[in-house]
């Protein structure tokens, strides 16, 4: 059990303590003693570790609580002024407490007066350029603006090829015949001594003269095989046309000119309409090949 202070073992160790001079508590106030466990010989002791098995450690305070205040006595005399004692050590700054709280704010107090405006200090340096950021959804469609005036007209595009002519259309029915054409009196006269073979000796139009593509004009109407024994072949020139697989040199020296898809067929020219009353044109089909100077 504790001791407690200024018991009768409290003294007689505090007397024995002196008297052999065992050291004082560490603190000023504060006593520090072992306490034989068998008969309560208490040894003071600087700290805890100085007991022995046999003993436990006791503390205690050496000035006891204060006692109820005695009644006041007499004034006495005043003495006189004792001489100045030394100044005393400066105790130990005490560690500082806690930061107590806030207090209420106080009122606000008036505004202080507009400062001068301090001059301008230099532009500082540009900072890096930050990252390019993702772009924002399109916007909505404005409403067409009103049509701009019409540019100046370009040049002419260089004239393309010619294509494929394109295949023959059916033929037109043929137009109402025109009213019989007087034959003049000099031409019949010279029909009257022609047939359709030529003169009778058949020596009209004969080979050696009768060229692939010539065309003669006669009241005569020379058939599409011709006649006579050595005349080249001849055929009205009316526009037929003619297979290419039957007649490739004639072709040769129309080919497209007057008509025909140029693949299987070509046609003669058409001299109908410009041939006068009672005359015919006709065309050499199958004779001597032209040369082409």
């Amino acid at each position: 059990m504790k001791a407690a202070p200024w018991n009768r073992v409290g003294l007689i160790a505090v007397a024995l303590a002196t008297a052999i001079g065992i050291p004082q508590a560490r603190a000023a106030n504060t006593v520090y003693a072992c306490v034989n466990n068998s008969n309560g010989i208490t040894r003071i002791v600087s700290s805890p570790g100085g007991c022995f098995p046999n003993e436990h450690f006791d503390s205690w305070n050496v000035q006891g609580p204060a006692g109820p205040a005695g009644p006041a006595g007499p004034q006495g005399p005043a003495g006189q002024t004792g001489p100045k004692g030394a100044t005393g050590a400066q105790g130990i700054a005490g560690s500082q407490g806690p930061a107590g709280p806030a207090g209420a704010q106080g009122p606000a107090g008036p505004a202080g007066q507009v400062g001068q405006t301090g001059a301008q200090g230099p532009i500082g340096p540009a900072g890096p350029a930050g990252a390019q950021g993702t772009p924002g959804a399109a916007g909505l469609q404005g409403p067409v603006g009103p049509a701009g005036a019409a540019g100046q007209a370009g040049p002419a595009g260089q004239q393309g090829p010619a294509g494929p002519a394109g295949a023959q259309g059916p033929a037109g029915a043929a137009g109402a015949q025109g009213p019989p054409g007087t034959i003049p009196a000099n031409l019949q006269a010279i029909s009257n001594q022609l047939g359709i073979s030529g003169y009778s000796n058949g020596n009209f139009y004969n080979n050696s003269v009768c060229y692939l593509g010539d065309i003669v004009l006669s009241v005569n109407s020379y058939g599409t095989t011709g006649g006579g024994t050595d005349n080249g072949a001849w055929t009205p020139a009316d526009g037929s046309l003619l297979q290419i697989a039957a007649y490739p040199v004639l072709f040769d020296v129309f080919g497209t000119t007057f008509g025909g898809d140029g693949v299987t067929t070509f046609a003669l020219p058409d001299m109908r309409s410009f041939a006068p009353n009672g005359l015919q044109y006709s065309v050499c089909i199958s004779g001597i090949f032209p040369s082409k100077n």
